[in-house]
């Protein structure tokens, strides 16, 4: 079984195209999983390239930069 993180990649990978659902569904990340989760899903999405969401990305995932 996956893991919450990996459930949520595949959440936001599927979701990236639409601003608003991948904003809700970040937030819903940001709240479920770990700190150190969080920092690493930020990086994957940053690694994904997923610019266009950055500022909803900096914003949710601040804490763990």
């Amino acid at each position: 079984m996956k893991n919450m993180l990996d459930h949520q990649k595949l959440v936001l990978e599927n979701l990236a195209g639409n601003d608003e659902m991948f904003r809700k569904e970040l937030r819903k990340a940001g709240n479920w999983l770990k700190r150190e989760e969080r920092s690493e899903l930020r990086e994957w999405l940053l690694k994904k390239g997923y610019y266009k969401h950055d500022k909803t990305i900096k914003e949710v995932l601040a804490d763990s930069i």
